[in-house]
Parts: structure tokens; C-alpha cells; sequence
């Protein structure tokens, strides 16, 4: 199973079609990094990059790359078995909510996805 799709409005918004081996190419600052902390935090919860700064969940951090009157925040990840795992949050609230297939997932780790401290 891998990502064939991600699409979101964080970091600028882009649909993302991706193959089983993609390259990523492009000059600094073009958002070869942004494709993969979307899927990290779509499927994860988290963005391992920033450990050590600001959590990731803190909408004050989120909400400073997202379109300006946008009112959820959003990243969505097609898996090739056709799942489809939603990370969204809310500008009012500011809680991440997972979705599976339209269903709330109460676990920050999307089904079948293993966390990198679980790999350690």
C-alpha cells in the first residue's frame, strides 16, 4: 500500500498525483518538503521536522500557511487500496480531526500507518 494522492490547502494547496516511486525535484523553496509533511501529518498527526519547535497541532503555527478566508484547514491522502485518510482542523477550534473514509478515527495514527517511534 503507498500514497497515490494528496491534496490540501496547507503550505499554499496543490493536488499531488503520485506513483509508487516518485522523485521530487525542484530548486529550494519550490515545496518538495511540503508534499511530505503533509503526508506525515495526514497520516501521523505530527511533522517530525519540527520537533523541538512549536507542536505542529498549535493552529497558531498551521494557520500562519494556509489560504487566506479558508475556514478548515485540511490535508487528504488517497492510499492504493482507495482509502482515503483526511486530517482537517477547524480555525474555530483549532482541533485536528482524522477522518477514514469519512469516519472519525479517535487514534493520531491513521489505520495500518505505523509511527516512526514504533519503527525504533
Amino acid at each position: 500500500m503507498h500514497v497515490i494522492k494528496v491534496q490540501t490547502n496547507w503550505k499554499a494547496g496543490d493536488v499531488f498525483e503520485l506513483g509508487q516511486r516518485t522523485l521530487l525535484a525542484g530548486p529550494n523553496g519550490s515545496g518538495k518538503s511540503r508534499v511530505i509533511e503533509a503526508i506525515e501529518l495526514a497520516l501521523t498527526g505530527s511533522v517530525s521536522h519540527y520537533a523541538g519547535r512549536a507542536s505542529v497541532k498549535d493552529p497558531k503555527t498551521l494557520w500562519r500557511s494556509c489560504p487566506e478566508g479558508a475556514k478548515t484547514l485540511y490535508i487528504e491522502v488517497t492510499l492504493s487500496n482507495d482509502d482515503v485518510i483526511r486530517w482537517e482542523q477547524g480555525r474555530s477550534n483549532g482541533k485536528p480531526e482524522i477522518l477514514h473514509n469519512g469516519k472519525k478515527v479517535t487514534d493520531p495514527v491513521a489505520p495500518g500507518v505505523m509511527a516512526v517511534s514504533d519503527l525504533r
